[in-house]
């Protein structure tokens, strides 16, 4: 069995980010223009071991 979770895991774990970054800008937290946190920082935050492509976080984006 490996510690790597699962693509179920993975998926909570991206929307969830997604859903937090977007109340942040919604709700003023972030400013105009100010850049999102590193992919690594995220990582980190949202125990993702790989965030998904520029073209995957769009998909992601567009769904809300």
């Amino acid at each position: 069995m490996s510690d790597k979770p699962s693509r179920t895991t993975f998926r909570k774990r991206l929307d969830e980010m997604v859903s937090q970054l977007r109340e942040e800008i919604v709700a003023g937290k972030r400013a105009i223009g100010e850049f999102l946190p590193s992919e690594q920082a995220l990582g980190e935050q949202f125990q993702l071991s790989k965030i998904p492509s520029a073209k995957d976080w769009t998909c992601s984006s567009r769904r809300g």
